[in-house]
């Protein structure tokens, strides 16, 4: 029986690649299954507007009067994504929705292709498989979201310059590509700054040598780093993403004034007074570094800390003094930065376990996580989706944990291919069965469904030349297009002028978005308390008859002329609508 199943498997011709195209439709039936629904996140809808607009004037991305606020914020390279799909599909949600999932399973066979050069192709495919069901990762490639995009040029930049450093074949045209990835990754989103930590971080690393060589001569002409340096593959490299990034950058300047406008709003965002109500989801510093297990699932997690334990573990049995001043660094660093610069302390107890690593990949995938998830630990708004981009480190990285103990336990009881592969399907199907399970109640949320017919009653019956208040303005905006759909002042002499200052024809209240007015809910209560009310309510300042008083009727220059859904308002428990669309009576302001 044995040498038939052997003969048979010999009879295939590339069982790996098989394998691979299993995996990759697989993840194919999972985003395409729950990728389109109905309803969209204020994101999406955002999105969805600029792709449609960059869609008419492809070479005009900055200029726009009508989306100028939005879109000088935002990077290009994934409105650009979704303007080509709107141009091949039709400015319909299909086009928007298409392009997460096929830049998803891009990104499966990206580190199937990382995991095979790291190590070897099996590597590889527990990589993809185990990248295909990550929860956070899975999630976004069902969205109208950033996420797997950039996620995808991490992988790619990253697979380029560690490729482009070893001494291969092709390693030089990887370098050249190198330098428009990394580009091209920071015109993708903000997180793509991180790269200019991480690349020279591990550039160092791998050319220690040179840089020792050059610190012992105490001169830097005519040593290895000499030569390292005037190696003319790093400065092709350089400029062909100063080529990439150089048309950009000179609009961004007829704009904002700014090489990159996305930087201004970077360093806006990280830098926002996280006391004002307004600001939403605050987590504590170490919300990333604790809750990394969970975003992993915990068998990942088993095998990227087990993995780094053996290395360490192995790292004492050779050096045990080197070990101990390894240690003694990681310790007294992190002990330093929490006195002197705490924000910093999450970026350095990652990224430094790049210390305890034994191979070249494993050092360049914690610099890489731990910078990316410490560079986002700064802001104070945090949500497990701002570092999905550094999944494929840690999932790599598990990968090889995963691949080191199956060849381990096949040769413990006799090695054989067909061993091997039970061993590793026994170890990453309850791997890959655990992702899914706690993936899969993600993926079923749909967005913010009776936005949809609300925004279409709108689009049908408003004029073409009046524009809309909504509280969920992102979605409406895309929805009611031509018309502008603005977010409601707060309070309602400032209400009554926006309505005729922005010729306001329709107002829109939903149950979604925590920042509307007190004064536009229906007279039973608010469907969202604001921070104040609640934290008042939490601490027992007020009692819920005192919160229910605090807020007013509609005021009568808004008729309810549609309702959409059902819920419980938070206070009386009664019945209302998720939705509720209110006509301007204009005659009873002007």
């Amino acid at each position: 029986m044995k040498e038939q199943l052997e003969e048979l498997t010999d009879r295939i011709p590339d069982k790996r690649f098989l394998l691979l195209l299993g995996i990759l439709v697989f993840a194919g039936f999972l985003r395409f299954k729950y990728a389109f629904f109905e309803g969209m996140w204020i994101d999406e809808g955002r999105y969805g507007r600029i792709a449609a607009s960059v869609s008419q004037h492809l070479w005009d991305y900055s200029t726009n009067s009508e989306l100028y606020g939005q879109i000088t914020g935002h990077p290009p390279v994934y409105p650009y994504l979704l303007a080509i799909s709107v141009l091949i599909f039709g400015n319909n949600e299909f086009a928007l929705r298409i392009v997460s999932p096929i830049v998803s399973l891009a990104t499966i066979a990206l580190i199937y292709k990382f995991g095979a050069e790291v190590r070897d192709r099996e590597t590889g495919l527990i990589a993809a498989a185990l990248l295909t069901v990550n929860p956070i990762f899975w999630f976004l490639s069902e969205r109208i979201l950033i996420g797997v995009t950039l996620t995808f040029m991490y992988t790619a930049t990253m697979l380029a310059f560690w490729y482009g450093l070893e001494d291969r074949k092709y390693s030089k045209y990887s370098l050249y590509a190198a330098g428009p990835l990394t580009l091209l990754t920071v015109l993708t989103k903000q997180p793509g700054y991180a790269l200019g930590v991480i690349l020279p971080l591990y550039f160092v690393y791998r050319k220690q040598d040179a840089f020792r060589d050059a610190w012992e001569k105490r001169k830097i002409r005519g040593t290895a780093l000499y030569r390292e340096l005037t190696d003319r593959k790093y400065y092709i490299s350089a400029g062909l993403g100063i080529l990439t990034i150089t048309p950009w950058m000179l609009r961004n300047m007829s704009t904002c004034g700014f090489p990159l406008c996305s930087f201004q709003r970077a360093l806006s965002f990280a830098g926002r007074d996280v006391t004002n109500p307004a600001v939403q989801h605050i987590q504590g510093l170490y919300f990333f570094v604790s809750s990394l297990p969970l975003m992993l699932t915990l068998p990942v997690a088993a095998f990227i800390f087990g993995r780094l334990a053996y290395a360490g573990m192995k790292s004492y049995e050779e050096n045990a003094e080197l070990t101990a001043y390894k240690i003694a660094t990681y310790l007294g660093g992190t002990v330093l930065l929490f006195v002197l610069m705490e924000k910093l302390v999450p970026m350095f107890l990652l990224a430094g376990l790049a210390l305890f690593t034994r191979t070249d990949f494993e050092k360049l995938g914690w610099i890489w996580a731990g910078i990316g998830i410490g560079f986002m630990s700064i802001p104070a708004t945090k949500d497990p989706r701002y570092i999905v981009f550094t999944m494929p480190a840690l999932i790599l990285t598990a990968s090889l944990g995963v691949r080191s103990f199956t060849v381990w336990l096949s040769n413990l009881i006799g090695r054989s291919e067909i061993k091997t592969f039970g061993i590793t399907a026994l170890i990453v199907l309850p791997m890959v069965f655990m992702g899914y399970t706690q993936g899969l109640g993600d993926v079923q949320r749909g967005g913010y469904s009776h936005l949809e017919p609300a925004g279409e009653f709108i689009d049908q019956n408003a004029p073409l030349d009046s524009n809309v208040a909504a509280t969920s303005n992102g979605q409406f905006w895309y929805y009611v297009h031509p018309r502008m759909a603005y977010m409601p002042p707060n309070n309602e002499s400032e209400f009554q002028n926006f309505l005729l200052e922005k010729n306001i024809s329709y107002v829109e209240v939903d149950v979604y978005e925590p920042m509307q007015p007190q004064w536009t809910q229906t007279g039973i209560a608010p469907y969202r308390l604001p921070n104040s009310v609640r934290a008042a309510l939490q601490s027992g300042e007020i009692s819920q008859r005192e919160a229910y008083s605090r807020f007013s009727n509609t005021p009568e220059y808004l008729t309810p002329v549609r309702s959409y859904g059902e819920t419980r308002s938070p206070i009386s428990s009664q019945p209302q609508p998720v939705v509720i669309v209110y006509r301007v009576e204009r005659g009873m302001l002007e």
